[in-house]
């Protein structure tokens, strides 16, 4: 998980049509009527060809859905939770547009947020279905249930926002890797497994909600560590400096490319190299490994 920035993407023009603000608006009539059946009509007027977006056809001659295409160009196709690109991303809600289960559960979701750009993130199939209905707060009593209108009875878009009120002031404990460093809140040890270090506890409640410590991910991440310990055993072997360096520059280069999987672990690997790698070394050579380590690292934008 590493962090993300949307604020020079436009809007897609699906989420900004008439047809999608129309909608929008029967919803959170057909919701706010307090009568069951019209409540659970206006859930089902909740469509997926507004928040996926409608149909747009590239250059290349290949159609997607907007929205979709929007989210995975700003993630570079990886999910925006786990960094797999094992599944074709899911366009799933930060804030679950439905029902949210759990402490201070809410029956009705935050509907009005079902087509907010800033609310809509892309996940893997995995990430999507272990988070299913669960948005974790800290702040119980401040739990929103309903939508916030100007004096002139028009959606106030502001507090749409996830940095704004009233919603920033529930204290999300789900890392949106555009509001929160996603860098200061998780540590991986050298078997791949992740853990949440921050005060706050966010990394670790993201960890156990979206499943980041599944079998399946510390297999994959322990996948890399290993890869790099067989190039720098192979560099010690035969041409102990140069090829070192060009292990680490190698190391390096993928810590810089947002664009592969598992961006954050291998600026783990190049940073805690002395953590996660030393000890999986044979004790003989971690000595002279740490030296190189340290005479030719550079953490200079990492």
């Amino acid at each position: 998980m590493i962090a993300r920035d949307r604020t020079h993407m436009p809007i897609p023009q699906t989420l900004i049509s008439n047809e999608c603000l129309n909608s929008l608006s029967e919803i959170i009539n057909d919701i706010t009527s307090g009568i069951d059946t019209t409540i659970n009509a206006g859930k089902k007027k909740i469509s997926a060809n507004y928040y996926r977006g409608q149909k747009l056809t590239l250059p290349d001659g290949s159609v997607v859905q907007d929205v979709a295409y929007a989210l995975g160009t700003l993630y570079e196709w990886k999910c925006a939770f786990c960094e797999s690109k094992r599944y074709k991303p899911q366009v799933e809600h930060f804030r679950p547009k439905k029902r949210v289960t759990g402490p201070a559960p809410n029956p009705l979701g935050y509907y009005w947020l079902c087509y907010s750009w800033t609310n809509l993130l892309p996940t893997c199939k995995d990430c999507n279905e272990s988070k299913l209905n669960s948005f974790p707060i800290n702040q119980h009593h401040n739990r929103v249930f309903t939508p916030s209108y100007l004096l002139t009875q028009v959606l106030d878009q502001d507090t749409l926002l996830y940095q704004n009120s009233p919603l920033i002031d529930e204290e999300p404990l789900l890392i949106h890797p555009e509001y929160v460093n996603p860098e200061v809140c998780f540590s991986f040890n050298f078997k791949g497994e992740i853990r949440g270090i921050d005060a706050e506890g966010r990394g670790e409640m993201t960890k156990n909600t979206m499943g980041l410590d599944s079998k399946d991910l510390n297999f994959f991440r322990q996948k890399e560590i290993d890869i790099c310990v067989e190039m720098i055993e192979l560099a010690i072997l035969y041409d102990v400096e140069q090829m070192f360096n060009d292990v680490l520059n190698k190391i390096r280069s993928r810590a810089l490319n947002t664009a592969a999987e598992y961006t954050l672990l291998y600026k783990q690997i190049y940073i805690r190299f002395e953590e996660l790698i030393l000890p999986i070394l044979p004790f003989p050579v971690q000595a002279i490994v740490i030296e190189l380590y340290l005479n030719n690292r550079d953490l200079n934008g990492i």
